[in-house]
């Protein structure tokens, strides 16, 4: 039988889970929100070499921790299995640790696909 439109499909009540950085954590967040915004950075070269002049560290410097990692999250077209990853980082230092790794093997991914297509030199 066909589905009522008029009643709701699913139903959930929902918990917002507010994101703190411990102090102790500073240190490791700090380290880890650099590599992930040098590792973006470099992406974005290697994918569009023309927009990379105008990419550069500090345009992320007034964007807080969590809003800068969770952006970055949704932003790229990443496989479902490394969203799922970041997902479940149990925080933000976690979540920029995992995604500058996975943004490290992107790079290298592209780099290594930009050294396939080169012509063979002797």
């Amino acid at each position: 039988t066909p589905r009522d439109e008029s009643r709701l499909y699913r139903t959930a009540d929902v918990e917002w889970l507010s994101e703190t950085n411990p102090p102790h954590d500073a240190p490791a967040l700090a380290r880890a929100r650099c590599c992930m915004i040098e590792r973006f950075c470099a992406l974005v070269r290697g994918l569009a070499p023309t927009q990379g002049p105008e990419l550069n560290t500090g345009m992320f410097a007034g964007v807080g921790d969590a809003q800068l990692v969770n952006a970055l999250c949704q932003l790229l077209e990443l496989p479902a299995v490394e969203k799922q990853s970041l997902l479940e980082a149990n925080s933000i230092r976690e979540r920029a640790t995992r995604l500058a790794s996975v943004l490290e093997f992107h790079v290298a991914a592209l780099a290594s696909c930009a050294a396939m297509d080169a012509p063979n030199r002797h």
